[in-house]
């Protein structure tokens, strides 16, 4: 875990590419007039920092729910699933009609790069606002998008939406990136670690159960 996240810290960023799209006003930005690749760069930068001061301890015994003093990093770095979901869904509701297209494949840029980026955090939270009943409602907008860019989202959604089962993140994601900077699903991790903690007595007699132990640091060391 530390190794991967010193990994993380050290990496070569990847090839640069313009922050802005071409015929962007730099005097008069907005959202769409960034490049899609720049604004998962910074959605990747803010969820490492949150990732990067997690404790061990704040994944154990449920801690973030019974003592959530304890596990402060843990929790932001929980809600910026829903923060990202909310986000996605703002932004294609309140934008303007004649531009309700253009947002929805800049969106769809974004959560393809946070996937090419191994953010697979983000990519949950982001896949969930594109399939939201708000966003999924506006069909004509969806008939409207190219195939290309269509085919990029099914892709991701083919293993994205099930990322917070770690059998599939495992099977599908985990072997690309195992050794190389990643945000893996939190979600799932705490859900595992839950489950060994329900299935399994701390002592065996007056001894440690050393095969829970050894579950639990697995978990989190993979994480």
């Amino acid at each position: 875990r530390d190794q991967r996240r010193g990994t993380i810290s050290q990496a070569s960023a990847p090839p640069a590419v313009m922050p802005l799209q071409a015929g962007a006003n730099p005097k008069n930005l907005n959202f769409l007039d960034f490049h899609p690749v720049e604004v998962a760069r910074q959605i990747c930068m803010f969820d490492f920092s949150i990732l990067a001061n997690i404790r061990p301890l704040e994944m154990l015994d449920q801690v973030w729910q019974s003592e959530p003093n304890k596990a402060r990093n843990l929790i932001q770095l929980l809600r910026r699933v829903s923060a990202l979901k909310n986000w996605v869904v703002h932004q294609v509701i309140e934008v303007e009609a004649s531009n309700r297209r253009k947002m929805l494949t800049q969106l769809i840029g974004v959560t393809t790069a946070c996937y090419d980026l191994h953010n697979f955090h983000a990519v949950v939270g982001l896949l969930q606002g594109l399939q939201s009943p708000e966003v999924n409602s506006l069909a004509q907008t969806w008939e409207s998008i190219d195939s290309a860019t269509m085919e990029k989202l099914k892709n991701i959604q083919s293993v994205g939406s099930n990322l917070t089962s770690l059998r599939v993140f495992r099977e599908h994601a985990l072997q690309d990136c195992a050794e190389e900077p990643a945000i893996f699903p939190l979600e799932g991790y705490l859900n595992e670690i839950e489950g060994i903690e329900d299935a399994n007595d701390s002592y065996s007699g007056e001894m440690l159960n050393m095969m829970k132990n050894r579950k639990l640091c697995a978990s989190i060391t993979e994480f």
